[in-house]
């Protein structure tokens, strides 16, 4: 590397490594800039240009340099080309502006329109309405004690989420499973309230618009832009109001950056040509955006009102974060309130299991006893009566007595073995 006059050798070493990255000599890159040839340079090329640019006042000497280029630095060499681009600076943040600003618009239309839906959907919520008056009455209902509290007609609409905060006494449920529990059994046509508006919930509350803060820089006049993402935006309207004002701003400055330009009459520079047509589309869509944002406004005003919302106080991204917790909130509740039914119903059934298993086992002993019982009555008035007969035969002597024909025939007693005898003999003839 030959010696630097300007810069030091970080800044020599970044231009080094852009210029390779083209794979173009510093004339090449300096004609593509005149040219504004964004298919050679790209919008990647462009902001790494602007981060690795030293300030103006090294430009300047690099402008005044009247030595052969050729013995600086190729990090120099372009500079020093680079320098006598008039404008420079300005062109290349006008550039970068061209390139991010569809990509801009698009996410900035994305905010306004879900934050406008959601406005609208929150407000002409009949679901979300009821379970206002519904979170009134427990309110009410809790503070029924309280001189001071007792029948309000309403209450600060940033206390939603803390609802899931006021513990029972058992520190395991809430005045939100209470709430939940309510509508379960009384309102069930509402027990999905959050769906009236959840479309647009998620985008008006969070990271899916992909944008944290659109907002555009100025430095000696040179207009570019920075987009900041962030997983954790919000529709916050001061920061889109700041955007559409900074917007507005920055097409006026490239306006007139074109005007300036128009004074050179330098036939090989293309800026005027690119970015005259590219401003009247950016002022057409920035006028879209300016009525999509008043629309907006009205929205939330409205629904402020509405809800009593005090705007100056409490932003329309913070109420839609605060929603959606709060509706999370509820969902949780929900399930945990299920789970707990259903560990009761076992819990009931159980029981039930057990007490008529009980029931079936004294009833089981009870009749067992109950036949030993009769058993044990029968088997001893059996075992008498018999007793009783035979003494009763032997007092009388008939015991080995005979019934003849009837009381008064003639009794029949047993043979003897001779009589026997006689009888089997044959009749003798005479």
């Amino acid at each position: 590397m030959k010696s630097l006059k300007y810069l030091d050798d970080k800044q020599a070493q970044n231009l080094s490594i852009f210029l390779k990255s083209l794979k173009a000599d510093p004339n090449e890159v300096c004609k593509w800039l005149v040219e504004c040839n964004l298919a050679r340079l790209s919008l990647s090329s462009l902001e790494q240009l602007e981060k690795f640019l030293p300030d103006d006042t090294i430009l300047v000497q690099y402008q005044q340099l009247k030595e052969n280029i050729d013995d600086l630095d190729l990090s120099e060499q372009f500079l020093v080309i680079l320098s006598k681009i008039k404008g420079m600076r300005k062109r290349i943040g006008a550039l970068i502006f061209k390139q991010k600003f569809p990509e801009q618009q698009e996410e900035l239309k994305v905010a306004l329109v879900a934050g406008t839906q959601a406005c609208l959907d929150v407000r002409n919520s009949e679901k979300f309405q009821k379970l206002l008056e519904i979170l009134l009455l427990v309110g009410n209902f809790m503070n029924s004690g309280s001189s001071n509290l007792e029948g309000s007609i309403g209450f600060d609409i940033k206390f939603l989420p803390k609802f899931y905060g006021t513990k029972a006494n058992d520190n395991r449920r809430t005045l939100l499973h209470l709430v939940a529990q309510i509508i379960a059994e009384k309102h069930s046509y509402m027990t999905n309230f959050y769906e009236d508006f959840s479309a647009f919930l998620d985008q008006a509350s969070k990271s899916s618009l992909f944008l944290k803060k659109l907002f555009f820089r100025f430095s000696s006049s040179c207009l570019y832009v920075l987009l900041l993402y962030n997983t954790n935006f919000q529709v916050d309207h001061p920061t889109i109001a700041k955007s559409i004002n900074d917007m507005k701003a920055s097409i006026n400055n490239a306006e007139l950056d074109v005007r300036n330009s128009k004074q050179r009459n330098d036939l090989n520079d293309q800026f005027v040509n690119t970015m005259e047509s590219f401003l009247r589309d950016a002022q057409a869509r920035f006028e879209t955006l300016e009525c999509m944002f008043n629309k907006m406004n009205d929205a939330y005003k409205e629904l402020a009102d509405f809800l009593a919302i005090d705007q100056a106080k409490y932003a329309l991204g913070e109420f839609f974060a605060d929603l959606k917790v709060f509706t999370q909130q509820y969902q949780q509740c929900v399930e945990e309130n299920k789970k707990l039914r259903e560990t009761e119903e076992k819990i009931r059934r159980a029981e039930e299991e057990r007490t008529m298993r009980e029931q079936e086992k004294q009833a089981r002993q009870t009749q067992k006893e109950k036949f030993m019982q009769t058993k044990a009555n029968g088997d001893k008035m059996g075992d008498t009566g018999v007793m009783d007969n035979l003494l009763e035969a032997l007092q009388r002597g008939k015991l080995f007595e005979v019934s003849g024909n009837g009381l008064n025939g003639p009794a029949r007693g047993r043979r003897t073995p001779r009589e026997l005898r006689e009888a089997r003999r044959p009749a003798r003839v005479h």
